[in-house]
């Protein structure tokens, strides 16, 4: 996640490959803030996966769930859904397969 200087707003999402030292960058609108970005992993290469965040649009008065395909952040969200209502900004997130939920008592 990226913020401006001096804020603990999320503005922004940055993917660094670890290897080549390339960086794919996503930057939101003034007034659109994203929360923290969890990795939703898919089988296949490392990076194979989705980043899923919520994001508060000030401006608008909404908010959304954003789905990222990992190895290509640049690219923007590949899905955006609609929450019933607004949510603070900084909502923390994480994320477990299905199956491990299910096994919980």
């Amino acid at each position: 996640m990226t913020a401006p200087k001096g804020w603990f707003m999320f503005d922004g999402i940055v993917r660094y490959d670890l290897e080549t030292g390339a960086q794919q960058r996503f930057q939101y609108p003034d007034g659109v803030y994203a929360s923290e970005a969890p990795m939703a992993p898919s089988s296949g290469a490392e990076d194979a996966g989705w980043l899923t965040t919520f994001v508060t649009d000030v401006v608008r008065d909404r908010s959304e769930c954003h789905v990222f395909d990992a190895a290509h952040v640049d690219a923007g969200p590949i899905a955006k859904v609609a929450l019933p209502a607004r949510i603070s900004s900084g909502t923390h997130a994480c994320w477990a397969p299905g199956d491990l939920l299910r096994a919980m008592p």
